[in-house]
């Protein structure tokens, strides 16, 4: 709903939750161990591994109630930007048109629906799906460990070095597929 907002509005989205999510997503993470070496069984295998490590890191009731918190924040903080109180001209048009605005908003429900849609990304495995929903900056950390069996601030370097010098396209054309193209106007 919100990207389809955005998108009439010409502002393009992100496929994940966060930038570093393109990373994680299955395509890419294939392109960086394979530019690691990596074929066949032992491809399919750190892949695999590393899909099953991003979906346990986020499998406890907790750590999806954690997400769900954050999503539920950036959503109220929005609604908060987008309230309009130019009109009102006594504290008490502020408070109604405040407590309207925000009493339209059903925390947990809205929450509920997030979890709903992490449930259903978990239990279907689907990582795509899961990457667009969970934010969350360590993940950064297992494609380091699985893919290039390095450090997080290794990996993050070696792909920054990576996106400027094009030495591995296979990686560099992988990450451009999912980023927003730049229309000049």
């Amino acid at each position: 709903m919100v990207k389809k907002y955005l998108g009439d509005l010409g502002i393009e989205t992100l496929p994940v939750a966060e930038i570093e999510n393109v990373a994680l997503l299955p395509d890419v993470s294939q392109a960086i161990a394979e530019a690691e070496g990596f074929r066949d069984d032992e491809l399919e295998q750190r892949l695999a591994a590393l899909a099953e490590s991003i979906f346990q890191s986020v499998e406890s009731d907790e750590k999806i109630e954690e997400v769900a918190v954050r999503y539920a924040k950036r959503r109220i903080d929005r609604i908060l930007k987008k309230l309009d109180l130019s009109a009102a001209r006594t504290t008490d048009q502020i408070e109604e048109e405040y407590k309207q605005r925000t009493g339209e908003l059903d925390v947990r429900a809205l929450a509920g629906q997030f979890k709903d849609e992490i449930g259903q990304a978990l239990k279907e495995r689907d990582l795509s799906r899961l990457l667009a929903l969970y934010d969350n900056k360590g993940l950064m950390a297992l494609a380091a460990s699985k893919l290039k069996s390095c450090r997080q601030r290794d990996f993050e370097s070696w792909l920054t070095r990576t996106l400027i010098n094009k030495t591995a396209p296979g990686v560099v054309d992988a990450i451009v597929r999912h980023l927003p193209k730049i229309k000049p106007s």
